[in-house]
């Protein structure tokens, strides 16, 4: 059985970590009410290709849409906070996000193992997310003692910032075409 949407989901404020969805055929996900967190709840949905959240949410938790490799695009609401590690993590048809100016923490590795993101809309300035973008990198002790350094997975796409009219300087800009990110 192939489901469209988990309309039911609107009626909640929070959706907690839930059984995985593997199997499941779910491919959209609207949740139209006042929500706020996500965590781990759509794991593993492979079949999952839309996603659509309310403007208020403000954290995504850890594992959220991890492993749901159909997502290709997906835009963050304004209003969001905390976005938890792992959260895009394995999401390897993953080519663009959008990201609101309100995001003032990533944990770890959020968008690890999407090696086909493309390009990142963010919301804010350049300074804001050169703040954002270095909470990403960390670093850990091996198991032979060295120290090895983690890059941000963000290096690999390319950042575009937002301007509502066309820049009159070169740089990454976009902007919004009929509720579509669109390069300047």
């Amino acid at each position: 059985m192939l489901f469209s949407a988990f309309s039911y989901l609107s009626l909640l404020l929070n959706i907690p970590r839930v059984q995985e969805c593997k199997g499941a055929r779910i491919s959209r996900i609207s949740i139209g009410v006042q929500l706020r967190s996500l965590t781990g709840a759509f794991k593993s949905c492979s079949s999952l290709k839309e996603v659509f959240l309310p403007a208020g949410i403000k954290s995504i938790g850890s594992n959220a849409f991890s492993d749901c490799v159909s997502l290709k695009t997906i835009a963050l609401p304004e209003g969001i906070e905390l976005i938890g590690s792992n959260v895009f993590d394995g999401c390897s048809s993953l080519e663009e996000i959008v990201l609101p100016a309100s995001v003032k923490t990533l944990e770890r590795q959020p968008l690890s193992n999407c090696d086909n993101l493309k390009r990142i809309f963010y919301e804010g300035t350049e300074a804001e997310w050169s703040a954002l973008k270095a909470q990403e990198n960390y670093a850990y002790v091996d198991y032979d003692g060295s120290i090895v350094l983690v890059e941000s997975p963000f290096s690999n796409a390319q950042v575009y910032f937002y301007s509502e009219t066309k820049p009159d300087e070169a740089g990454n800009y976009w902007h919004y075409v009929d509720n579509t990110p669109t390069i300047w």
